[in-house]
């Protein structure tokens, strides 16, 4: 089976176990934000993801407005990343705090690798799905001040 074969199938098994509604009258209204957007090393073949880092962030909040705008219930947030800045993850951990206090359920899904601030990310939703083979970790936040 191909890699994006398996991919397909994973986030159609997600979205069928995520889309199931708390209340059986309520319909829920989901939206997949998959950020950060992959970006595929040709000549590694591997999956690199984005970094985490202000312009993440800006998309991020576009795509969270958007869907909150929409009526979404829940929040599927799709994590390939090598890592990035501390303080963006920080503020993302934050932003996915107030979507649970809105009543909005977060879910993250690692369908390949959320290292660093992109494990921070991930932790940070209620809900955490991963992909056969997916890795989560190292963790080592570092600040450093003038």
């Amino acid at each position: 089976m191909t890699a994006d074969r398996t991919r397909s199938l994973m986030i159609a098994l997600l979205l069928a176990v995520v889309a199931a509604p708390p209340v059986a009258s309520q319909d829920p209204v989901l939206r997949v934000i998959a950020m950060p957007r992959e970006e595929k090393d040709a000549s590694a073949g591997t999956h690199q993801g984005r970094m985490v880092d202000e312009s993440l962030l800006e998309d991020w909040r576009r795509l969270r407005d958007q869907a909150v705008a929409q009526g979404a219930t829940i929040i599927v947030l799709e994590v390939t990343t090598p890592g990035g800045l501390v303080t963006t993850a920080e503020l993302m951990t934050e932003d996915l705090r107030d979507l649970r206090q809105q009543g909005i359920r977060t879910v993250g899904f690692v369908p390949h690798h959320a290292t660093s601030a992109g494990a921070i990310i991930t932790l940070a939703c209620k809900e955490v799905f991963m992909a056969p083979r997916a890795t989560l970790g190292n963790v080592i936040p570092l600040k450093f001040r003038d």
